[in-house]
C-alpha cells in the first residue's frame, strides 16, 4: 500500500508540473500599436518600425506578418498588393524579458491618396494575433 500511495504522489505531481509548463505563454507587449507616417512622397521608401517585449516566461515566436489596406473609397480591407508594404520581423524566438521587432517598409510610388494599413502579427503569444495600424498620406 505505502509503494501504491508513493507512485499516485509521484504521478500526481508530474501531472501537476506538466500542467503548469503546458499554460505558460509569453506575452507580446508593443511599444505602440500604430505608426503615423504623415506626409509622403511618393518616390521614397519609408519603414515603420514596432518594438516589443516579451512579458511571458517562455520564448516567443512570430509564425507571420501580414498586411491588408483599408480601402478609404470602398470602406473595406483589400489584401496589400505585392511590393507595396514589404513586412520583415525578429527571425528567432525572443526569450522572456527581452525585445523583439516588427517593421513594415513602404514604397508608395503611383498610390498617391490617404491609406490605412492593417498589419496583423501572428504568434505563440497568449495574445495570438496582434493589430498594428500604419497610415499616411501620399503626395
Amino acid at each position: 500500500m505505502k509503494h501504491l500511495s508513493s507512485a499516485i504522489t509521484v504521478f500526481l505531481l508530474a501531472f501537476t508540473i506538466s500542467e503548469s509548463l503546458a499554460q505558460e505563454k509569453p506575452k507580446i507587449v508593443f511599444d505602440k500599436l500604430s505608426f503615423e507616417f504623415g506626409a509622403m512622397k511618393q518616390d521614397s521608401l519609408y519603414v515603420a518600425f514596432f518594438s516589443f517585449e516579451n512579458k511571458g516566461t517562455v520564448p516567443l515566436k512570430i509564425y507571420h506578418v501580414s498586411s491588408r489596406i483599408y480601402d478609404l473609397n470602398s470602406k473595406s480591407f483589400i489584401p496589400a498588393t505585392v511590393g507595396w508594404i514589404v513586412p520583415s520581423w525578429s527571425p528567432e524566438p525572443v526569450p522572456p524579458g527581452k525585445m523583439g521587432f516588427v517593421k513594415a517598409a513602404i514604397q508608395p510610388k503611383g498610390r498617391p491618396g490617404k491609406f490605412t494599413e492593417t498589419i496583423m502579427v501572428g504568434s505563440n503569444a497568449d495574445s495570438s494575433k496582434v493589430i498594428l495600424n500604419l497610415s499616411g498620406e501620399i503626395k
